[in-house]
C-alpha cells in the first residue's frame, strides 16, 4: 500500500493503514464464556480481505453520520452506534472501520461533547475482525481495538485536562500542585499532563514549585512521587545540578517515580549524564529502566550511542541497550552493530548486537 496514487482506492488503502496505526498493535479478544480472559481464536479474515471490503463500502460515510448525530442530537449516538453494530447487512469490517474513524475525528472534540453512555459502549466492544496474528497465522487478532482506540482517548482527555488544571495552578499558587500530584498516583495520564503544563511554565513558578516540593513533609505527601515531582521540576527549569542531587538522594523506593517522571518530559542530553554519572550507583534493574525510558530523547547523540553499544555485552543491561540501539542508531551506528553482530570474538556482544539489528524496521539480524 505505498503507492501515492490518488485515486479512490488508493486513499482507501492509506485509510487502512491509518486505522491500523490508531488501534496500535494488534491484541486478543475475550471469550464470551470467560470474561476477561484473553484468548485467540481463529482469524476470520485478513489484510487482503479487509481492504476490498472497504474498497466495496463507505465506512467514511458510515462515519460522518455518527458525527452528525453527536453534533446534532447527542442523545441519540448510542442507538446509532448500536444500530450499526446489529445491522447484519454491513460486513464487520466495515462497521469497525467505520467506528475508528469516528472515534479518530474525537480526538479534537472536548470531553464533555460525548454522551458517557457512548463512552460505555465502545469502550467495552468485542472486535470481530479477526486476522491472523503476527506470531502465528492459526491464531486470530483484532485488527480495530475499538476498546483501547477508546481508552486511548479518555486517557487524552484526562492529560490535556490535568495539563489545562495544573497550568492554572503554577499561575495563582505553584505550591497546591503538590497536592494534585498526590492524588494522581493511580492515573498515569493525569500526571503526565501536570509535567506538561511543567514545560512551558514561567521561571517564577518553578522556583516557587520547587521551593514547596523541597519543603514537603513526609507526613504530608508520600515522598516518592513528591521527589518525582521535585525532579521534573528542577528539568524543566532547566536546573540540572539540582536534577543531579535530586537524584543522588533519591532512595530504591524513590528512584523508579524519579526515572519515569524523566522520561515523560524530553530530557534529552542532560539525561544521558545523569545517567552516566550515578548509573554505577543504582540498581541494574533502574539502570535498564533508565535506559528503555530516556534513550529516545538520544537520537542523533553519537556519544550516547557510544555508550549503549558498550552496554550490548553487559549480562543485565544488554537487552535494554539493543533495544534502545533498535531505536535510535544512527547509520553508522548500523554499520557498527552489524561488524559486531559478524565478527565479534565476544559471544553475548555478537548476540545483542544481532538483537538489535533484528529489531530495526527494514533490518535483517546477520
Amino acid at each position: 500500500m505505498g503507492s501515492q496514487r490518488q485515486s479512490a482506492t488508493g486513499l482507501l488503502q492509506a485509510a487502512v493503514l491509518c486505522l491500523l496505526m490508531l488501534a496500535g498493535r494488534m491484541t486478543p479478544t475475550h471469550a464470551a464464556d470467560r470474561p476477561g480472559s484473553a484468548v485467540y481464536p481463529a482469524p476470520n479474515s485478513d489484510a487482503a480481505r479487509v481492504r476490498m471490503v472497504l474498497q466495496g463500502g463507505d465506512s467514511q460515510g458510515l462515519s460522518w453520520a455518527l458525527e452528525r448525530v453527536r453534533r446534532e442530537r447527542p442523545v441519540e449516538l448510542l442507538p446509532a452506534l448500536i444500530d450499526l453494530s446489529q445491522r447484519d447487512e454491513l460486513p464487520w469490517p466495515l462497521r469497525e472501520a467505520a467506528i475508528a474513524q469516528f472515534l479518530a475525528q474525537l480526538a479534537t472534540v472536548e470531553p464533555d461533547g460525548v454522551p458517557p453512555q457512548a463512552l460505555d459502549f465502545l469502550r467495552g466492544w468485542q472486535s470481530r475482525t479477526l486476522v491472523p496474528h503476527e506470531e502465528s497465522a492459526n491464531l486470530g487478532a483484532a485488527l480495530f481495538n475499538i476498546a483501547a482506540q477508546t481508552q486511548g482517548l479518555e486517557n487524552r482527555w484526562r492529560r490535556e485536562q490535568a495539563a489545562a488544571t495544573a497550568r492554572i495552578s503554577l499561575r495563582h499558587s505553584a505550591p497546591s500542585l503538590l497536592q494534585q500530584w498526590s492524588v494522581s498516583s493511580a492515573d498515569p495520564a493525569v500526571r503526565a499532563g501536570i509535567l506538561d503544563a511543567l514545560t512551558d511554565a514561567d521561571p517564577e513558578s518553578l522556583r516557587v514549585l520547587a521551593r514547596a516540593t523541597t519543603e514537603a513533609k513526609s507526613d504530608r505527601y508520600d515522598p516518592g512521587p513528591t521527589a518525582a515531582l521535585a525532579v521534573a521540576t528542577a528539568m524543566a527549569a532547566g536546573d540540572h545540578q539540582r536534577m543531579r542531587e535530586l537524584v543522588a538522594a533519591a532512595s530504591a523506593g524513590e528512584l523508579p517515580g524519579l526515572l519515569r517522571a524523566l522520561g515523560r518530559m524530553d530530557a534529552g542530553r542532560p539525561s544521558f549524564d545523569l545517567l552516566r554519572e550515578h548509573s554505577g550507583h543504582w540498581p541494574k534493574s533502574s539502570t535498564a529502566l533508565a535506559i528503555g525510558l530516556w534513550s529516545p530523547h538520544w537520537a542523533g547523540d553519537r556519544e550516547a550511542e557510544s555508550w549503549l553499544i558498550e552496554q550490548l555485552s553487559d549480562s543485565e543491561l544488554g537487552a535494554a541497550a539493543a533495544l534502545a540501539l533498535a531505536r535510535t542508531a544512527s547509520d553508522a551506528g548500523r554499520s557498527h552493530l552489524h561488524f559486531l553482530a559478524n565478527r565479534s570474538g565476544d559471544a553475548r556482544l555478537a548476540a545483542r548486537a544481532r538483537l538489535a539489528l533484528s529489531l530495526m524496521p527494514g533490518e535483517l539480524a546477520p
